[in-house]
């Protein structure tokens, strides 16, 4: 009986792994996306783009995996062309609200409930020199990197990755899998530097008791 209904059986199976693998995503994305101490974080969009970046990311590794075999990939490849257009435009959208100035942005004023006394400002430094929570709750990167490493994102990671499998879907024949290869490279590296960027970029309200003016 098992032989006869194995097919399904190992489908079923795979259906079950992949939508619970999808929920580890998106709950992992919500880890970031529930804190509203840190706005770029607190956006709808994030556990969206990472369930996105996790499909994209996949779908080149198994295209790549797929054609190292020898199998027909043509309509899955084509399927995974279209998931790094969405999840990059997903990604666009994401730097869109996070580049939109906060309209009640937080200040050690509304931080602490004094601000209606007037100014507040610490007395002396909490620390003389920087900590764990400084180097990792307020990192800075400059506004001009940070455009220089979208670019890169999107140039590199993603339009690279997808001109790289139509080349493979339309050319094929021996340079499939050195195509696929190079795609998953290009992707690879792009998402590394998108995920430095996820973190660089988020600032923590925790920062206005080091002396930050706004968060």
């Amino acid at each position: 009986m098992l032989g006869i209904n194995s097919g399904l059986f190992f489908t079923l199976v795979a259906v079950l792994l992949s939508s619970l693998c999808l929920v580890t995503v998106w709950c992992t994305g919500m880890i970031y996306q529930s804190l509203p101490t840190i706005r770029a974080w607190n956006q709808s969009i994030v556990s969206p783009v990472y369930v996105a970046m996790s499909l994209s990311t996949g779908a080149v590794l198994t295209l790549c995996l797929l054609t190292a075999f020898g199998l027909d990939v043509e309509d899955f490849g084509w399927v995974t062309v279209t998931l790094l257009a969405c999840t990059i435009l997903m990604k666009r959208v994401y730097w869109a609200f996070i580049d939109q100035k906060p309209e009640q942005p937080s200040t050690a004023g509304s931080a602490t409930g004094l601000g209606r006394f007037g100014t507040v400002r610490p007395l002396e430094a909490p620390h003389t020199q920087a900590n764990f929570v400084m180097r990792e709750m307020g990192y800075g990167v400059g506004r001009k990197h940070a455009d220089q490493l979208r670019w890169l994102v999107q140039i590199v990671g993603f339009a690279l990755s997808a001109v790289l499998l139509v080349l493979m879907l339309t050319v094929g024949g021996i340079f499939s899998l050195p195509l696929a290869i190079a795609a998953m490279i290009a992707l690879g590296f792009g998402v590394v530097v998108e995920r430095w960027l996820f973190f660089a970029e988020a600032q923590h309200v925790v920062m206005l008791y080091y002396g930050a003016q706004t968060s």
